[in-house]
């Protein structure tokens, strides 16, 4: 059970881990948008021959983050397993306020993230910029870039292609308040606790229903960051 657990934390790293950068955005660059990306591969050492674990990793493949995107809003929405789980991250740039909405097993919380650039965690991080590995992704020139950071105790690599045309403010990394990046990642191979996972964009929309940021609050349960570690999210 406890693989299970850190397999679920290990896909909604990037749901909650939507921290920002400063800098302006040039008018060259696309600053509004549709992302999708979807879990290509997922591996875990040691459980080959498990068939929970086996069963649990064929489900999580095709699984997606969509990120929308404007210079008010940024809404990311995790679906997992075929709407098994679906976490909502909304982040209001205008009033500085971040909020969480999930629906898991017949449940739907509410958690308030508090200001979108009012947290400090202590981490240590670094990159490596390779721009002469190049991948075309979703129509758009992407270079290498090799992430490596240790988030409260656990060590992370992440190896990512990055394009500077599209430029968000989300890092996509659990507890990296500026984006590292000149651009945005179309595809992420991430390894911590054990396991692989490999993200990949497969369709970006210029233009979508602003509509998508208005959630209705009716019916979740409002709750604390805390009181969601407390139910076992402990690695949030």
């Amino acid at each position: 059970m406890s693989n299970l657990r850190n397999l679920f934390i290990a896909f909604l790293i990037p749901a909650i881990g939507l921290y920002f950068g400063g800098e302006a955005i040039s008018q060259s660059k696309i600053s509004e948008g549709h992302l999708k990306m979807e879990i290509t591969e997922v591996s875990m050492q040691g459980q080959s021959g498990n068939p929970e674990m086996e069963m649990a990793m064929e489900m999580m493949k095709g699984s997606t983050m969509e990120l929308f995107f404007s210079p008010e809003h940024e809404l990311s929405v995790v679906n997992m397993a075929g709407g098994m789980s679906i976490i909502r991250t909304k982040m209001d740039f205008e009033s500085n306020q971040s909020t969480m909405f999930m629906e898991m097993m017949g449940q739907k919380m509410m958690v308030d993230l508090g200001e979108v650039e009012g947290v400090d965690e202590d981490i240590n991080f670094e990159t490596q910029v390779n721009k002469s590995n190049r991948r075309n992704i979703v129509g758009f020139d992407c270079y290498e870039v090799v992430f490596n950071a240790n988030i409260e105790g656990q060590n992370m690599q992440m190896t990512l292609y990055v394009t500077e045309d599209i430029v968000t403010r989300s890092s996509l990394i659990q507890g990296v308040q500026q984006n590292p990046f000149q651009g945005t990642p179309l595809a992420m191979e991430m390894n911590v606790m054990g396991m692989t996972m490999k993200y990949e964009a497969k369709e970006f929309n210029r233009s979508f229903d602003k509509a998508v940021f208005n959630i209705d609050r009716s019916g979740y349960r409002e709750m604390s960051l805390e009181q969601l570690q407390n139910m076992g999210m402990g690695g949030f």
